[in-house]
């Protein structure tokens, strides 16, 4: 809805962008411009990435004789806002839709199955490009998929190191707090 100060919050995963749509960080920025992707199948394409500013064209070649596809969306820091705005917004596409898109990389593709992997670490790349076709009608490159089914198993091993430290710790720490205790720590 619409905040005090007249901008408009995005609403998570809805891939709907507005004019005066703010943004927590840039971050949040980039995962609605791949939310935008996944639901109306657009190529659009990075043309400005700064620390403070972002802009995204559509990313379609015009065949001869036709008119670019002017579609684009800008994105800058409002320092009073402490907050991303949307400022400039061409909504409509004149294009036709190709089933590709550049923002559909190996780092973004890991990211939309790392839960699928977690549940089934022997997901092959060619179920991964099954299932966006299937999800998103989407094309990617079998090695797109192969590379993020290898990203997404880096992901999930950093993320078990990081909890078997901190049992370690944990275990350290009973042994400081509890003196004269022992701690038997078992993994599997």
């Amino acid at each position: 809805g619409v905040e005090r100060d007249g901008y408009l919050r995005y609403i998570k995963g809805s891939g709907d962008l507005k004019l005066r749509q703010a943004f927590d960080s840039l971050e949040a920025f980039k995962k609605a411009m791949v939310d935008y992707v996944l639901k109306h199948r657009w190529d659009i394409k990075y043309v400005r990435w700064e620390k403070d500013k972002s802009e995204l064209k559509c990313a379609s070649e015009a065949e001869e004789g036709e008119e670019q596809c002017m579609w684009k969306i800008y994105c800058s820091y409002e320092e009073p806002l402490q907050k991303w705005l949307v400022k400039v917004l061409m909504k409509e596409h004149t294009c036709m839709r190709s089933g590709r898109s550049s923002l559909l990389t190996q780092e973004v593709i890991a990211g939309l199955f790392i839960d699928d992997i977690r549940e089934n670490p022997k997901l092959k790349p060619k179920q991964i490009l099954e299932e966006i076709q299937k999800r998103w009608e989407l094309t990617a490159t079998i090695d797109q998929c192969r590379n993020a089914r290898k990203r997404a198993l880096e992901i999930i091993k950093e993320e078990q190191d990081l909890q078997f430290s901190r049992l370690r710790d944990y275990r350290v720490e009973l042994l400081e707090s509890n003196r004269g205790s022992s701690v038997h720590l078992e993994t599997v």
